[in-house]
């Protein structure tokens, strides 16, 4: 028998209805949109980002505090990125550079946080149940 997977009510919706298909347990999370459990006994959390979501977090400093969280409660805390990277003159959103957005994913890095980027969310819904 599979140990328990969970996926959070609050995610996106399209993420949560494939897991929950897939045998994921619909649980509210502390943090993180998907946790389940490593082969080795330690804990996955995945947090699912849509990219102009990650910018809108880094804004706020939203991002640094979900990924310095899912760090102290899990032993894998994994960061997926997903969508299209649009650069319009040179800036995402009409103000942020790659220099921005690499500078805070490498933050999330340093706090503990693996990095994944997917091109959607059905990359990311196919990633998570192939982890």
């Amino acid at each position: 028998m599979l140990s328990p997977r969970y996926v959070d009510p609050r995610g996106h919706t399209e993420l949560r209805i494939a897991l929950e298909q897939a045998g994921f347990q619909v649980k509210g999370l502390a943090s993180g949109d998907v946790q389940f459990p490593e082969a080795g006994g330690g804990t996955v959390l995945v947090e699912y980002k849509d990219v102009y979501q990650v910018l809108t977090d880094m804004a706020s400093g939203q991002l640094a505090k979900q990924c310095r969280r899912m760090v102290e409660e899990a032993e894998y805390a994994l960061l997926m990125v997903g969508g299209p990277f649009d650069l319009i003159n040179g800036q995402l959103m009409g103000k942020y550079t790659w220099d921005h957005l690499w500078d805070q994913l490498l933050s999330c890095q340093e706090y503990g946080v693996m990095l994944e980027r997917t091109v959607d969310r059905p990359q990311a819904i196919h990633r998570i149940l192939h982890l």
